[in-house]
């Protein structure tokens, strides 16, 4: 059990990589491409996949870990998960500032690189859902009975699932950008919120 536990911890960890593997390795990717710098940078800034999938990996990342942890130590392990997604926004947030440094030709171009780094939404919104998660996740749990966990733990699961198809809709929908990722931020906030109170 202890290696079983040990095993989901380290695979819960290197999930953490995922985005950044992801973010850089688009970008790369599109460089030996023969695309320009500026052309890498959009596409790894503003891929939807690459931003649905990055949230994704990294709530399942909490929940694979929590659903091995006794509700006694959850508590902790939320903490270092925050301390973990505050990390791997900053990361991220990094990461998009040197590609904007690229693609705007010339290292010295603030105000050209500024612009870009500004215009990449997803970097951007992805450190906002991380600092916000990383909030919420730290509100201690309190005391429910069996019934009432099961019902939190169905809600928290359906919010979970909904929120790639939530996003989909928005923009099949066309709902401005910020509309679009705020329901399904709300979404991801509350399901992973309520998830580690349900047992």
């Amino acid at each position: 059990m202890k290696m079983k536990s040990d095993i989901i911890e380290d695979i819960s960890f290197l999930l953490y990589f995922i985005p950044i593997i992801l973010t850089a390795g688009s970008f790369i990717w599109k460089i030996t491409e023969n695309n320009s710098y500026l052309d890498a940078y959009l596409f790894a800034t503003r891929s939807s996949l690459i931003f649905t999938i990055s949230v994704v990996v990294i709530v399942g990342a909490v929940l694979l870990e929590i659903n091995y942890t006794t509700v006694e130590k959850r508590y902790n392990l939320l903490v270092m998960h925050t301390k973990r997604m505050r990390n791997l926004g900053i990361t991220i947030l990094l990461l998009s500032m040197i590609g904007s440094l690229l693609a705007s030709g010339n290292l010295l171009a603030i105000g050209t690189s500024t612009g870009l780094f500004l215009t990449a939404r997803f970097p951007i919104a992805f450190a906002a859902i991380m600092f916000l998660q990383s909030a919420f996740l730290r509100v201690p749990f309190t005391k429910k009975v069996k019934e009432e966990k099961m019902m939190i733990k169905l809600i928290s699961v359906i919010c979970i699932f909904l929120v790639p198809i939530v996003y989909y809709t928005g923009n099949l929908l066309n709902l401005p950008f910020v509309i679009n990722l705020i329901i399904s931020l709300l979404f991801v906030i509350f399901g992973i919120y309520l998830f580690p109170r349900t047992k």
